[in-house]
């Protein structure tokens, strides 16, 4: 039963298209910051682990060693003075170590001369079997023999108890190593312990089991004892030193600390911070540390102005005391051979002595670097942010703000990193965010790329498909004039295609490629569309044409020409239709120039037009028309071979006779007669 008016779905004016219409798109769009809040969430997230990992923190920290190399930094007055223990001392005083006697003799040479602290950066856990005391019981107890020794003062027969009693008498400051076994503490002698007031339990120092020093008569006789402990970073370079440590609970400093509080004996110490971290306070000076007790050391060219005195020279009093008074002493070495040599950022080889010596002089001259302690806080709220810079240009305005964008986030990190080294001397972290700028970068320009190829892609399929109905509106045009034109078009499509193909097969036009012969199938449809302009009583007359029926039937080309032209202006620079133009004006031109409308000769004829004039022909032949009987294949082969060098180019009857086995299957699939 027939459905009444008003039960028919009604259409609105200027309504939506109804779901399921062709023009109705079922996609659904999700908005646009819906996704950018999901992935800067998803980036912050790996901004975390960015913002800690090795491989970032070791490009940051490369930038500060060339940052760190290029600093300037030098005391004018340096109150530090280092004893050199070198190659030539050793060549010239012995092999080491030396007998006490001798260093006894080097500190009482120097104390002399008045110095405010004398750091001695060896220790000697066994006693000195050069001292005659020693001697004298070896002998005893190997071969039985009571040696005795005359015009030898007591004081002299036991070289530890000799340098103890020297050093007793100096501001000396003495070594010894922090060990985690405590199996290596020395029972005979107990470490004093350091006063600390203020905040110590912000700091996370690991405590130390057990200890290394001096023979107790050595050890006994410093005014003040620090640890010698050196710790590098993970890729082996010195950067920075420790303060502070813990050993059974008490504080204890390090021996850069000791000769300080030896210089000044009633600096108080103190646990405090600032907006940068932990500060280590003595007296009016403040120290920045991190939770370690760690301090980094500033480089620069503090060595090029500390003095130097070669420890022979010491012994031989061939110095000026001037050099010396009122310093704070470091005797060390910078022998090979000793192994207290050290990699840093400023030099391939350091001594250790020459390390402690920098940290003393930054402690002195109040010159530090700050590593805050919140950098792994900032590096992670600087990546989420260059994260959010690059994703909200990329949401906001395109690909070319995002890459301006990235390039501030990629400038203004490492800037800042700069002008704080430069001006606060504070190392901020910025290879994280500058990473992930740069990875965020690369991963949207990459999706940006995807995205649009595929957009093109879809408006290449989508103009295609527009560019193939149109082919089809325009044969579906000519058929509702003429359906024997309409077969005509489909037919010919096909035997264009099959002449191409017989065209690569070793004759004049190997360029002739996959695409090309596609394009040939193409644009076949439209080398008759101007027929729908012909009258009716001329395009279906049942019999033959008149000299003026024939003359406008042959305008069909010019009309095919306007129509290809008229969409040509429209769209500019497609191939298919300069192909299809070419097949429209030149079908029924001829190779020997008698054809029409230009009477074009030879090669002067485009090859689609030349492959379509036989094509056009062949099955105007075996085709029945209104006017005539369609004739055999064999009857239009003849006439064709006769045709060829004058109507038709031989190239192409010759692909034609390479394909003809192809060409009848095209003929008994579209109810062609057979040959014979």
């Amino acid at each position: 039963m027939r459905s009444s008016y008003a039960d028919r779905p009604q259409e609105i004016p200027g309504a939506s298209p109804p779901e399921g219409s062709v023009f109705h798109d079922n996609r659904t769009e999700k908005p646009g910051w819906i996704w950018g809040v999901a992935v800067l969430l998803c980036f912050a997230w790996c901004a975390a682990a960015l913002s800690g990992a090795p491989w970032l923190e070791r490009l940051d920290i490369a930038l500060f060693d060339a940052l760190a190399r290029m600093d300037r930094h030098a005391p004018e007055d340096p109150e530090v003075v280092l004893i050199d223990v070198d190659e030539a001392s050793l060549a010239a005083v012995g092999q080491w170590p030396w007998p006490r006697y001798r260093l006894a003799a080097m500190v009482s040479a120097l104390a002399a001369a008045g110095p405010r602290a004398i750091v001695v950066d060896f220790f000697f856990p066994e006693p000195d079997r050069t001292s005659l005391s020693i001697i004298k019981d070896a002998f005893q107890y190997e071969f039985g023999l009571d040696l005795s020794f005359e015009g030898v003062p007591r004081t002299m027969t036991d070289n530890d108890a000799y340098f103890g009693y020297v050093l007793s008498g100096a501001p000396s400051v003495g070594a010894f190593v922090l060990s985690d076994s405590p199996e290596t503490a020395a029972p005979v002698y107990k470490l004093s312990t350091l006063p600390m007031q203020g905040d110590p339990e912000r700091l996370d120092i690991v405590e130390y089991k057990g200890f290394l020093c001096n023979t107790p008569k050595i050890q006994s006789s410093y005014a003040r004892c620090g640890f010698i402990n050196v710790h590098k970073d993970n890729d082996g370079i010195l950067r920075r030193l420790p303060l502070l440590a813990q050993y059974e609970g008490q504080w204890q400093p390090s021996i850069a600390l000791a000769a300080f509080l030896v210089a000044h004996p009633h600096a108080s110490l103190e646990i405090g911070r600032d907006f940068w971290g932990p500060l280590l306070h003595l007296g009016d000076l403040s120290i920045p540390i991190d939770t370690s007790a760690q301090a980094v050391l500033r480089f620069g060219r503090v060595l090029d102005t500390i003095p130097v005195l070669r420890a022979v020279d010491v012994l031989n009093q061939s110095f000026d005391p001037d050099t010396v008074s009122d310093r704070i002493l470091l005797i060390g070495s910078s022998a090979a051979g000793l192994g207290d040599l050290h990699h840093t950022a400023t030099a391939s080889v350091m001594p250790g002595v020459a390390a402690h010596a920098i940290l003393l002089e930054n402690i002195l001259s109040a010159s530090h670097y700050r590593q805050p302690q919140w950098n792994r806080s900032y590096a992670f709220l600087a990546t989420v942010l260059s994260a959010g810079i690059v994703i909200g240009a990329f949401l906001l305005a395109g690909a070319a703000p995002t890459a301006a964008a990235a390039g501030i986030g990629l400038a203004v990190y490492p800037a800042l990193t700069i002008l704080g080294f430069t001006f606060f001397r504070v190392l901020l972290p910025s290879a994280a965010p500058v990473g992930a700028g740069l990875s965020l970068l690369l991963f949207l320009s990459m999706s940006f790329y995807t995205v649009e190829r595929r957009l093109g892609r879809m408006r290449e399929a989508r103009l295609a498909l527009f560019k193939q109905a149109m082919l089809e509106l325009m044969v579906g045009l000519a058929e509702t004039r003429d359906l024997e034109t309409g077969e005509h078009i489909r037919r010919t499509q096909l035997l264009v295609k099959v002449l191409a193909r017989g065209l690569t097969e070793g004759g004049r036009y190997p360029g002739i490629d996959d695409y090309y012969i596609e394009l040939l199938h193409t644009c076949a449809p439209l080398h008759d569309v101007g027929k729908i302009a012909i009258p009716d009583r001329i395009l279906r007359k049942p019999g033959p044409l008149d000299k003026e029926e024939f003359a406008v039937m042959q305008q069909h080309v010019v009309y095919g020409q306007r129509i290809i032209e008229m969409l040509a202006r429209k769209v500019q620079g497609e191939e298919i239709l300069r192909v299809g133009l070419e097949m429209v004006s030149t079908h029924h031109e001829k190779w020997d120039g008698t054809g029409y409308p230009a009477g074009l000769a030879g090669d002067e004829i485009p090859l689609s037009g030349r492959i379509m004039a036989l094509a056009d022909v062949y099955d105007a032949l075996t085709s029945e028309r209104v006017y005539k009987k369609r004739i055999s294949h064999d009857e239009a082969r003849e006439i064709i071979l006769r045709g060829s060098g004058t109507q038709f180019d031989p190239e192409v009857v010759r692909a034609f006779l390479i394909q003809e086995e192809i060409i009848l299957e095209q003929l008994e699939n579209n109810d062609h007669p057979k040959k014979g």
